[in-house]
């Protein structure tokens, strides 16, 4: 054969094979490129990354600064209710809390304040001299009692949970009385803190020069200290109000409810249900006090205008906050191309180990994070509920294609397609998902809070007129401006009592149920009531017969509409009888 013809022939060849080569390899390539390459570029823009600026040297959003310009606006030394509220509340225990010396430095420095030397509080109420305390009075009182056996003891624990419940007086408790006496200066710090204008309480980890944004951790944020606060102002108010500093003890409840106000305005979602719970006791304490019928028509205009100052707004607060701090998670797990321990590990190994178009995986959690915030701005509950019911329905929907991953293969091919597999994974889990709580919360918070009001205003009119008036609208215009409504839209119902009355809101269910609530933690309201009335029953279900107080309660909750989710006043309050007055002496 010809020695060209040959060697045309070999070129041939070759040229055959490298076709088929790149014909084989270079999809093969690609395929691998796509699957194991770098990730596309996040974009910076509102759709995806939310905020376009300040951002780091790596050219990526810094949220944690974002977050803390937005909470250092108009905040000075002078005006932050959270330095005076550190000086009283230090936490004592440093290291479980996260204040170590260096967070320590770091926050003192930021806030503008000196390193506190310690707390003035220095010891807990709840701590175990305290509790030996209760014990060894419930035993000088309980007289005839041989030495406390299991019985008397949970009756003993009972006495501080009490004293925040009713007013008391030095002979009633003594050595709590000794203890608020000697911790008079902090109630002094958390009363200032409680009446400055503003409220800056950052993350240490936030103030460290990196870029990650709070964990979330409760006693990073003050949340753990604000409560034993609470706890303290409700136990000092209500000693205040039996010794008869009457003043006093408006000032301290008051202080309770403007702290969790101050709260509530640097709060993520997540805090929201404690910073019910705060306002919460401070209703019950200014009730507590309305309930008593010894407070001076001056006192009484004092705790009106208190809580008129800070109304509660019509709608949950916006998700700004958790929206960035969730995205911050998603685009550090970018960086790091790894993303958290997933007890479905197919899903930990497509985000450590695969390319993904984070890109899509941000867009999906703002487009959920919007949703949520029109569903929560809608002007009536039936059209928020029906909105919430949408995202819920959505997200319902993405846990189950996680759950059918196996079924569909093709989800896994490209960057784009495993993106949307991990938003999916991702907003299944976390994401804005507790909207429909959130709202019941605010809504609850909303009728405490009216409750409340026309509560003082009704001891306003007693105070002046010696009764109460037969018809809420007496109160109108001399008392308030005009009548409140419920967060459903409905005029809240008041009955006049021989001795007091009955004030409620007919609930989300829009039914008058004549002051009663069947309990249901779903909707917010727990507690079985029976027109006002709270139902304090534990059965004893290895019993075959019920105790006379328990066949009580028993045909009061049987008395209870089924569904009924009325919210409701009852005055005058109850006085919860002392342990040892629950339980008759023995003899020898």
């Amino acid at each position: 054969m010809d020695p060209a013809a040959q060697k045309r022939r070999r070129q041939g060849r070759r040229l055959f094979w490298a076709l088929v080569a790149a014909v084989v390899l270079l999809p093969l390539s690609l395929a691998l490129y796509v699957t194991f390459g770098p990730n596309p570029p996040i974009h910076i823009s509102k759709q995806t990354t939310y905020i376009t600026a300040p951002l780091t040297e790596e050219g990526l959003p810094d949220y944690a600064a974002a977050l803390l310009a937005d909470m250092r606006k108009g905040v000075t030394p002078e005006n932050n209710g959270a330095i005076p509220f550190l000086q009283a509340m230090w936490p004592a225990n440093e290291e479980n809390l996260g204040y170590s010396s260096s967070n320590a430095e770091v926050l003192c420095k930021e806030l503008g304040m000196p390193v506190p030397a310690g707390a003035a509080f220095s010891e807990h109420l709840w701590s175990d001299r305290m509790n030996d305390e209760e014990r060894l009075l419930f035993k000088r009182r309980m007289k005839s009692v041989s030495p406390a056996g299991p019985s008397t003891e949970s009756y003993a624990d009972e006495i501080g949970l009490i004293a925040l419940q009713r007013s008391w007086t030095s002979h009633d408790i003594p050595f709590l009385s000794n203890w608020l006496r000697t911790h008079r200066e902090g109630f002094d710090l958390l009363c200032n803190a409680a009446e400055k204008k503003m409220w800056y309480l950052p993350d240490p980890t936030m103030l460290r020069g990196g870029s990650e944004t709070p964990e979330g951790g409760a006693g990073l944020r003050g949340l753990i200290e604000l409560r034993n606060a609470c706890i303290n102002l409700r136990l000092a108010a209500m000693h205040d109000a039996g010794e008869g500093r009457l003043a006093r003890a408006i000032r301290r409840a008051l202080a309770i409810f403007r702290l969790s106000r101050l709260f509530r305005r640097e709060s993520l979602p997540s805090d929201v249900h404690s910073v019910c719970a705060f306002e919460g006791s401070a209703y019950a304490a200014i009730r507590q006090l309305c309930s008593s019928g010894g407070l001076p028509l001056p006192e009484l205009e004092r705790l009106l205008a208190g809580l008129d100052g800070l109304p509660l707004s019509a709608n949950p607060p916006p998700f700004d906050r958790d929206r960035l701090i969730f995205l911050d998670w998603a685009v550090e797990a970018s960086r790091q191309g790894s993303w958290f321990e997933d007890d479905h590990r197919l899903i930990e190994a497509l985000s450590s180990r695969t390319a993904v178009d984070w890109n899509l995986v941000l867009g999906s959690i703002n487009e959920l994070y919007d949703a949520a915030e029109v569903a929560l701005a809608l002007p009536t509950r039936p059209q928020r509920m029906s909105a919430i019911g949408l995202i819920e329905k959505e997200t319902q929907a993405r846990l189950l294609a996680i759950n059918h991953l196996a079924s569909s293969p093709t989800r896994f091919l490209t960057p784009q397609s495993r993106a949307r597999v991990l938003s999916d994974r991702l907003l299944s889990i976390h994401g804005p998902l507790g909207c429909r709580h959130l709202l019941e919360l605010h809504e609850r918070s909303h009728i405490d809070y009216q409750l409340t009001r026309l509560a003082i205003a009704l001891a306003i009119l007693r105070a002046e007129h010696g009764d109460y008036p037969d018809v809420l609208t007496t109160l109108v215009p001399d008392v308030i401006p005009a009548l409140p409504n419920d967060p459903f839209g409905a005029p809240f119902i008041y009955r006049k009592l021989d001795n007091g009355y009955l004030l409620y809101s007919t609930g989300p269910n829009q039914t008058d149920d004549g002051g009663s609530n069947a309990g249901g933690e779903s909707d917010g309201y727990g507690t079985q009531t029976f027109e006002g009335v709270e139902i304090d029953a534990y059965f004893d279900e290895s019993s075959d017969t019920l105790t006379p107080e328990e066949q009580a309660a028993y045909d009061l909750i049987e008395l209870i509409p089924e569904g009924a989710d009325d919210h409701a006043i009852r005055m005058p309050l109850p006085i919860e009888p002392w342990p040892w007055e629950k339980q008759p002496a023995k003899s020898e």
